[in-house]
């Protein structure tokens, strides 16, 4: 009879945390309307308290995935596991213009699952937004400064994360374009560095060493503006005219007086936009098919004010690495 007795209780005490656990998951459900993955090639902590605090205002949970070391591949398999994983929305920041990265993209569509891409566009993927910077006008204001910093006559090296991809493009495209009725700017060389802080040594190494003419630089992408800034500063290469984009440390070279200039992302004003986007999605409502986001701009004269409003957006936040 103890032993029946004993065997009923199990029972019904298993059935009790059954129970409790459907309770827990369905307050989490009710708790937030959305699940989102936020998808990046490393953390990104400033995107991350955008997309926090949009989450929080609109009651939408967003997953921050990321890796250690950048991993394209991995990246697009990060991808297809949100879709597994059924989430309501994918965010994807950073993505390389690589058939993997968009035929993930395309999988999610076919899922009915809506993507936005954050910061890179991908000529042929099926997202609903993209949200990013105004690349175009980056690379203007990155030419006037050469101008300006230079008197109009200067030998120009340009180091971009690709070639081919489409913020890349669009800031080229400006700083170009805002050049060409100075014919005494020339640019004597491009690189590419693929965000890799031992190829941007070895590359941009190599183009002073059989350039040494160059007497300015600027740097359209962030391990490029960090790593120039270290070699700057441990004074193996040359004093040169810098003017970069993005990075975590360009403020502070700014502020040193080693960069003339610098762009920088408003990251958490993109966070912001993507999750609101996706909540206008699922509620039927219009979308915008692209959101394009001012840089800050920032030089000796106002960088204090631009470190101060970039430290708000600073934080650490909870990462799930792939």
């Amino acid at each position: 009879m103890k032993k029946i007795r004993g065997i009923l209780l199990a029972i019904m005490l298993g059935m009790l945390l059954s129970m409790l656990g459907n309770t827990e998951k369905q307050g989490r459900q009710e708790e937030y309307r959305q699940q989102l993955t936020f998808i990046s090639p490393l953390p990104w902590n400033d995107a991350a308290a955008g997309l926090e605090k949009a989450g929080r205002e609109e009651k939408s949970y967003v997953k921050l995935v990321s890796s250690r070391v950048i991993h394209y591949e991995k990246m697009a398999e990060a991808i297809r596991a949100a879709i597994y994983s059924e989430a309501d929305g994918i965010i994807v920041a950073g993505a390389v213009p690589e058939p993997q990265m968009v035929e993930a993209v395309n999988e999610a569509a076919q899922k009915e699952i809506p993507v936005v891409l954050m910061d890179n566009d991908l000529e042929g993927a099926q997202r609903i937004s993209y949200i990013g910077n105004d690349n175009y006008q980056a690379g203007q204001l990155a030419g006037q400064d050469i101008k300006l910093a230079t008197g109009g006559k200067a030998r120009i090296g340009i180091v971009v994360s690709y070639l081919d991809m489409q913020n890349q493009k669009e800031r080229m495209n400006g700083f170009f374009d805002e050049i060409e009725d100075s014919p005494q700017l020339q640019v004597i060389e491009v690189v590419e560095c693929h965000s890799d802080k031992l190829l941007v040594m070895e590359k941009v190494s190599e183009m002073l060493l059989e350039h040494p003419e160059i007497d300015a630089l600027f740097l359209a992408e962030g391990c490029a503006s960090d790593v120039v800034g270290e070699l700057l500063d441990e004074e193996q290469i040359q004093e040169l005219c810098i003017v970069a984009f993005d990075g975590n440390k360009v403020l502070d070279y700014v502020e040193q007086g080693l960069y003339y200039a610098t762009l920088k992302s408003r990251m958490q004003e993109q966070g912001i936009w993507t999750v609101r986007e996706l909540k206008n999605y699922a509620e039927g409502k219009p979308v915008e098919d692209e959101v394009r986001i001012k840089v800050w701009h920032a030089t000796q004269e106002n960088v204090e004010k631009i470190k101060e409003e970039a430290m708000e957006e600073a934080g650490e936040f909870q990462w799930q690495y792939y």
